[in-house]
């Protein structure tokens, strides 16, 4: 025979209490230990007593409503029945003065079915609270009403206010009813706890971390009792990716105590209850595996990315020669084909690597970088046979950028990897590679059509100078809000000595040297001579696209004289425009002025 399930009884009235034991003596399988106590009173014994190993608790009407408040344990209301409320009726049917049938929704419903069926003129009033029981007896008595059936609450007030009253009472089928339910509550309590019991166990034994956030961003559930500060944090940034994705897979390297390198792989999935939406994170800790031992290959994430490919970026893109920029990224960011990025150093290769990834169907993971400048032979033979190489990873984006530094022999066996390994149908690849010669033209067209890549050439800003204008003033606006500057623009001369430079190293030496001429700019407008000063520091590797000068020196003469022929010969080739005229003789304003002086 199972166990006896130990219930605790609270009877309002002390013939529930006798009722309810005589009941439980005659089943097998409850053991019954009973108390008397109405509403508050009722509570504090529930409360008193629960502690002691109780699976549920019985009771009825408002007093088991009170108890369900403040019990840790299923509790179980002794309903009324139509033949609780229809015998009290028949007693009152002999009463010779006015009367009214007074309780809550759990009497009053049940009188109101029975009274249409029966046809029985009865006043019947539903009340709330103990408060209104009160009030509504003291109107009944104006009215001329002498008694109300009702439970303990309206019955007990009912003699204070100078009233009869019928209390309707249980009877056994209603105890041997609530009885049963509770059997069948409590077994089901049990195996929920039992089930609970099995679930904490399995996740505190597990070697991985977890944790639960409610849609709010609060945490609710982790093991361990915390995880630390920065885990936490990259949890919290992640808690809206997930939930608009349904899972989300982050690779992060994290330092622990003094140089101790580890990987965290974070996995994180978004559920529902009823009570709402969770989002639930697994966190696994490794060593850092040798091959992410040394610089070369770096994890970033969505929420990483999110400043660095700056709005600057985006619209310095999509403007004049580059207009439709984006929407191609877009475009290029919803197919599963390679990419290949090439363009000259500064021309945003990375950002445009960036910014296709986040568009990309695999957003929701990290994005895996591998720098081809610092990941020499070792590495990638390590990124070839490895266990933990992130080509074997699925659903991710892979980065590989400047190409052009792999050695003849690596990147052979690279090209033949990417080609043969399927990398390509696993993951997303993107590939960049810095151009400046014809062997870099080489190998990028080999690359191209190998892997069948979709093709992205950036163009260098001297090839649209007409950009140039937009582009600093959109430059202007970000130094200015870092800088607390309020400078509004450049000069029409000034604009003209920007948009006539080399910009060998393109967008990235464009913005640092609008940045030296915004902190030193003391006047909303920058002159042409502060640009002249500046540019004429910057190395340049000019090439004559206007062909070569018609201008004969004559070598038999002194330094000085051959000097006052070349800048004469200059000014002239520049509309004798001064701040031309010194910037490319690579001299201040101020320095050719002296030497014109001479």
């Amino acid at each position: 025979m199972a166990d006896k399930i130990r219930m605790l009884g609270i009877a309002p009235y002390s013939g529930l209490k006798e009722l309810m034991q005589d009941i439980a003596h005659q089943r097998s399988d409850i053991e019954l230990e009973a108390y008397t106590g109405d509403l508050s009173f009722g509570a504090k014994l529930a409360l008193e007593h629960q502690r002691r190993g109780f699976a549920g608790i019985i009771s009825r009407g408002g007093t088991a409503e009170m108890i369900r408040r403040v019990a840790g344990v299923p509790v179980t209301e002794v309903t009324f029945s139509v033949y609780d409320i229809l015998r009290a009726m028949k007693l009152a049917q002999s009463y010779d003065g006015k009367f009214a049938i007074v309780g809550f929704s759990s009497i009053t419903k049940c009188a109101k079915i029975l009274c249409d069926l029966l046809q029985y003129e009865i006043e019947i009033i539903t009340i709330k609270s103990q408060e209104d029981a009160a009030s509504c007896l003291n109107a009944l008595k104006e009215q001329g009403f002498s008694m109300v059936l009702g439970d303990t609450v309206t019955t007990a007030k009912a003699k204070l206010a100078g009233m009869n009253g019928i209390l309707i009472t249980s009877g056994g089928e209603s105890v041997e009813a609530a009885f049963d339910r509770a059997v069948e509550i409590c077994e089901s309590h049990r195996k929920n706890l039992e089930e609970i019991e099995f679930l904490h166990a399995l996740l505190f034994s597990s070697k991985d971390e977890i944790a639960v956030f409610g849609e709010n961003g609060n945490m609710i559930f982790s093991v361990p009792a915390q995880p630390d500060g920065a885990t936490a944090a990259l949890m919290e940034k992640n808690i809206s990716l997930v939930l608009e994705r349904g899972e989300r897979k982050i690779l992060k390297q994290q330092t622990s105590g003094i140089d101790k390198a580890e990987l965290l792989t974070i996995l994180g999935r978004d559920f529902s209850t009823t009570s709402g939406r969770y989002c639930a994170f697994s966190i696994k800790r490794t060593p850092m595996p040798l091959i992410y031992d040394e610089q070369g290959v770096t994890f970033q994430n969505k929420i990483d990315l999110m400043e660095d490919v700056s709005n600057v970026f985006c619209r310095s893109n999509s403007i004049g020669r580059l207009a439709g920029f984006m929407e191609k990224i877009e475009k290029y960011a919803r197919s599963d084909l390679p990419v290949l990025i090439v363009g000259e150093p500064g021309t945003g290769k990375d950002k445009t690597a960036n910014s296709i990834y986040m568009h990309g169907k695999f957003s929701n993971n990290s994005l895996v970088s591998i720098d081809c400048t610092v990941a020499g032979d070792k590495k990638w033979r390590q990124l070839f046979e490895s266990e933990y190489s992130p080509f074997l990873e699925e659903n991710f984006t892979i980065y590989i950028k400047n190409m052009e530094q792999l050695n003849g022999p690596t990147g052979a066996w690279l090209a033949k990897y990417l080609e043969d390994s399927g990398i390509c149908k696993r993951n997303r690849l993107i590939l960049s590679c810095v151009t400046k010669n014809n062997a870099e033209e080489i190998l990028c067209s080999d690359l191209k059509n190998k892997l069948s890549c979709l093709f992205i050439k950036l163009l260098p800003l001297r090839q649209r100078p007409e950009d140039i204008p937009s582009l600093c003033s959109l430059y202007i606006n970000e130094i200015n809000a870092a800088t607390g500057k309020g400078v509004i623009g450049l000069t029409p001369e000034a604009m003209t000595l920007m948009q006539d430079f080399y910009w060998e190293y393109n967008l990235i030496q464009l913005q640092r040297i609008l940045a030296q001429l915004v902190i030193l700019s003391d006047s909303p407008y920058i002159s042409a001579d502060e640009v002249a000063d500046i540019l004429a520091a910057e190395p340049q590797q000019r090439q004559q696209e206007t062909g070569t000068t018609d201008c004969a020196l004559n070598l038999n003469q002194p330094l000085n004289k051959i000097n006052e022929d070349i800048v004469e010969a200059v000014l002239r080739e520049e509309g004798m425009n001064q701040s031309k005229a010194a910037l490319r003789l690579q001299v201040s304003r101020s320095t050719l002025w002296r030497m014109l002086k001479k």
